[in-house]
């Protein structure tokens, strides 16, 4: 027999624990964002670089940390509110991925993309469009929410290469979120 969805009444604590996540959030916001300052850094020097005629083919050690941080760009700047960054690091990590070998003029203007972009993160003071939250579930008094939060979890193993994403996962799935 189908099953009727209802909208339920939030719980008393669902409002308390989205402004623990929303705090938490606001935190590891700030952390990537300085976290991404030398990596704008890196990214200006690079279109430096690119502009004056240098940062050829025979620099892979430049072209590949320009790859690294245009990766790590990639797969962070979405889940902090910034899908503008993403996108513009993911299409330089693709480029440097399809073809090491671009000259410097091909990787000027993706180079300026990503830099625009990093710029913009930086200034901005508020989340545009922040992640997603994850579900306030059950119907579930404090007292019985209490009980359960005290089981035993099993245990998630969280792999990536960047600890922004780390820590985000860490504070997402924790006990106290």
């Amino acid at each position: 027999m189908p099953h009727k969805l209802t909208e339920r009444a939030p719980a008393e604590g669902d409002a308390a624990l989205r402004r623990l996540v929303d705090e938490r959030m606001r935190g590891l916001r700030a952390a990537y964002l300085d976290a991404l300052r030398p990596r704008a850094a890196q990214v200006e020097a690079a279109l430096r670089r690119c502009e004056s005629g240098g940062f050829d083919a025979t620099e892979t050690a430049a072209r590949a940390d320009l790859r690294d941080v245009a990766h790590k760009l990639a797969g962070t700047g979405a889940t902090y509110g910034f899908a503008a960054l993403s996108e513009a690091a993911r299409a330089l990590d693709d480029l440097l991925k399809a073809e090491p070998d671009t000259p410097a003029a091909g990787l000027r203007d993706p180079v300026a993309r990503l830099l625009v972009a990093c710029r913009a993160a930086l200034g901005l003071d508020e989340i545009r469009n922040p992640p997603p939250r994850r579900a306030v579930g059950g119907r579930r008094g404090p007292a019985q929410a209490a009980t359960a939060a005290a089981r035993r979890r099993p245990k998630l193993l969280v792999v990536d290469d960047d600890p922004a994403v780390r820590d985000l996962a860490a504070t997402l799935l924790s006990d106290e979120a």
